[in-house]
């Protein structure tokens, strides 16, 4: 096979190389941060926060709503958990009863622990959608390839981080996405539309992120 041969073919299948060497560096990134999950035995958390947001929402999932009063906390007064930000103990409620849709034995812990890893794929998929728009496959290939492996958003996106900021960073990059999606486009309709989820979904990702 000739020189033109190869480049004529490579060509013909820009689009599936393209998404091959994205899947591969989401694949890479997974693995990596997958790792810690095994010393983790499917019920410790990374970081002290963790075990809050578990233990709200092992209660949303057992009783489908936030408790009054927390007994547990400012003891012996407690603590209306109403008063902060629980959106991120009712969005792993939810998706632990999708999850549990295909894997009915697995714990609401094991949830929470790979719940980052959930959102990283997620992320990695809009972010590299979103460099795209901006710029063209190959710079949005780098980008992505390098975000994977940056060290302040690897750690934000291990498993068994349950915190904040893995949903807070979801959502960003859609709203972003959504965002660029309503100035390119020409068609009104279809930027009002746009713009309008992009700023819901700047809502919610601002609700995911503050406390």
């Amino acid at each position: 096979m000739n020189k033109e041969k190869i480049i004529k073919i490579l060509k013909e299948k820009s689009n599936q190389i393209e998404y091959l060497i994205l899947t591969i560096s989401i694949l890479i990134g997974l693995y990596l941060r997958s790792l810690p999950i095994p010393k983790l035995e499917g019920k410790y958390q990374l970081e002290v926060d963790g075990y809050l947001f578990l233990r709200y929402t092992e209660y949303i999932v057992e009783n489908g709503k936030i408790m009054l009063l927390d007994l547990m906390r400012n003891y012996p007064a407690g603590y209306d958990p109403g008063g902060e930000n629980i959106f991120l103990s009712y969005f792993i409620a939810y998706l632990y009863k999708i999850i549990t849709l295909f894997l009915p034995d697995i714990t609401v812990a094991q949830v929470t622990i790979i719940y980052p890893l959930i959102t990283f794929i997620l992320s990695m998929v809009l972010f590299f959608l979103l460099v795209k728009k901006l710029t063209n496959s190959e710079i949005s290939l780098i980008a992505t390839a390098y975000l994977v492996i940056f060290p302040h958003f690897f750690f934000r996106s291990l498993g068994g981080f349950v915190d904040k900021e893995p949903l807070g960073i979801l959502f960003m990059f859609l709203s972003y996405y959504l965002y660029i999606l309503a100035l390119q486009n020409k068609i009104i309709k279809n930027k009002i539309c746009f713009g309008i989820l992009a700023g819901i979904l700047w809502g919610l990702g601002m609700l995911a992120s503050l406390r």
